[in-house]
């Protein structure tokens, strides 16, 4: 969610310092998308300085109190409303968040981040129909909205419109690129099968930053699905190196490892997913589909799938036929 920033001191000279904080101060909204001078000492402008501390502070539902305080005050200002909804929707009340960005674009204010806040409440709600048509009225007003594009991209893969998320997030990095943004298109150009687009994509995000373990990876994603097992094994393993900690990695070696006829080795990885997260699901899962059809252990892996069903995973009712079978 966007942050308040209802007061701002804009200072260019030290030597005015004392002059301007006797006189005025002036708070814009996030992004600078308009502004609004108060009088320092005015009730409005104590207000919202202290809802600004609040709300900086994690304090939302005294920066709430606050802020309904100001509506005694100057119930139509489009502004309070405004940031009565990015206040209301911190604190997840995403109909009263909505109530107030509507009421705020009743008034008119020249604020399109309303746009941007309605779209993020549309998408916390997965109604990504009408995120969609926010967040290209932010762009409208605000076309060079890095974030506003990223989250439009999001909402893109959501609704299974991959080449409209690539095209957004091309958009972005165009603006400024970052590590991040070349992982999202890179991962938008795997779920494609598009391999050489997805493993350029890693290529930038790892010279931007090294340590960012997804890459490494997914870039080991992208050769295993191109049958490049030599390049996805090195490349799990330096995800391993830069993250010991990162078990998705360990899972993609032990499936490697299965194919490969080398069981020992991948009912360590598998293992060593559990020692690093004890309740990792895909460990379960595969250590219980290494014991049932390769070790031929049915103790083991009907351990092992109860665990799996026992922790919830997403293929239980799947599962437990399979215990049901063993059992047999």
């Amino acid at each position: 969610m966007q942050t308040l920033s209802l007061y701002h001191k804009k200072l260019n000279n030290n030597r005015l310092i004392f002059r301007v904080l006797m006189c005025v101060l002036v708070y814009s909204l996030f992004w600078g998308g308009c502004t609004k001078t108060f009088k320092i000492h005015s009730p409005v402008g104590k207000g919202i300085y202290r809802a600004n501390l609040l709300y900086r502070n994690g304090n939302y539902q005294q920066c709430l109190t606050e802020l309904k305080g100001l509506l005694a005050i100057d119930p139509d200002d489009p502004h309070i409303h405004y940031n009565l909804g990015l206040t209301y929707a911190r604190l997840k009340h995403y109909t009263q968040a909505k109530d107030e960005y509507l009421k705020a674009l009743s008034q008119k204010g020249n604020i399109p981040q309303i746009h941007q806040g309605l779209g993020d409440l549309y998408r916390l709600q997965h109604l990504y129909p009408k995120a969609i048509i926010e967040y290209h009225r932010t762009l409208a007003a605000l076309p060079d909205s890095r974030e506003t594009m990223v989250r439009l991209a999001s909402v893109y893969e959501a609704v299974g419109k991959p080449d409209m998320a690539v095209r957004e997030y091309k958009s972005a990095l165009r603006i400024k690129p970052s590590s991040k943004l070349y992982l999202n298109l890179g991962n938008v150009y795997l779920g494609l099968n598009q391999y050489e687009d997805a493993l350029s994509s890693y290529e930038k995000a790892i010279k931007m930053d090294p340590n960012l373990v997804e890459v490494y990876n997914n870039t080991g994603l992208a050769h295993e699905r191109r049958g490049e097992l030599k390049e996805a094994l090195a490349s799990y393993r330096q995800a391993i190196e830069k993250d010991s900690h990162y078990y998705p990695a360990y899972i993609n070696l032990g499936a490697i490892y299965r194919s490969s006829g080398k069981y020992d080795l991948a009912r360590e990885q598998y293992q060593q997913a559990l020692q690093v997260k004890p309740d990792c699901l895909e460990a379960f899962l595969n250590l219980g589909i290494l014991y049932d059809l390769y070790l031929f252990n049915p103790e083991e892996a009907i351990k092992n799938y109860q665990h799996y069903c026992q922790a919830g995973g997403p293929r239980s009712s799947e599962v437990r036929e399979w215990i049901r079978t063993l059992k047999k």
